[in-house]
């Protein structure tokens, strides 16, 4: 067993808002925020912290209605996770190799020893309407690196989500946005499609070593 596979580690995708936002929550709410006894000099402070936090969770819902807010929540989402990464690194050196110190901490164990691959370009095979009213459903064809993953003990511990993105001028790479993120590829439902004309959709991976190709442009007409 190597030495630093008990360390504390920042799974944590920067570009991937729910993960961000998840893992700031568990810092305030089980991690070392809450354990202010065992990181007493912990920075920023908790109220800071949890401001920031806020701003990204409202600005994340503003995306749902309005096209606009996704920069302003990418930057925030930047804001967050520099924050983050300052407490990482202020907890990291306090649990050294000890378990319970790294779960008050808030972050996880290093149990990847090793690295995921960065995922290759999904096939989309077809989009539907969808069981939810007023949304479509997308079907991919995942690819897989086989030789990078030897042990089935680690297929569980590689994290895949996917983003889709919309466009009704697909050409033109400023038109396209972001519809759904952070997602299972057994959940890509998506909404803010525009109806009676033809959509335009594309679909990305990300593991914790970073994003992989977009699929290739798929065309569909919603009703």
């Amino acid at each position: 067993m190597g030495l630093n596979e008990f360390e504390a580690n920042l799974h944590c995708d920067s570009q991937n808002t729910r993960e961000v936002s998840n893992l700031g929550h568990n810092l305030v709410d089980n991690g070392a925020y809450a354990n202010v006894d065992v990181f007493p000099a912990i920075k920023p402070t908790v109220d800071k912290f949890i401001i920031e936090l806020g701003k990204l969770d409202t600005l994340e819902g503003e995306t749902r209605d309005s096209h606009k807010a996704v920069p302003l929540r990418d930057n925030q989402r930047g804001v967050v996770y520099d924050m983050i990464k300052g407490i990482f690194y202020y907890v990291k050196p306090i649990c050294g190799n000890d378990i319970d110190l790294i779960t008050k901490s808030g972050f996880s164990k290093n149990i990847l020893p090793e690295k995921s691959p960065i995922p290759e370009a999904p096939s989309i095979l077809r989009v539907i309407r969808g069981i939810e009213p007023d949304t479509y459903r997308a079907f991919i064809l995942r690819k897989t690196n086989k030789s990078v993953i030897k042990k089935n003990t680690y297929r569980h511990q590689i994290k895949t989500t996917y983003t889709i993105e919309l466009s009704l001028t697909p050409d033109i790479e400023s038109s396209w946005a972001v519809v759904q993120e952070g997602v299972a590829s057994t959940k890509l439902v998506f909404g803010k499609y525009t109806p009676m004309v033809k959509n335009y959709i594309r679909i990305y991976a990300r593991t914790p070593s970073g994003r992989g190709q977009a699929s290739a442009v798929f065309s569909f007409l919603p009703e």
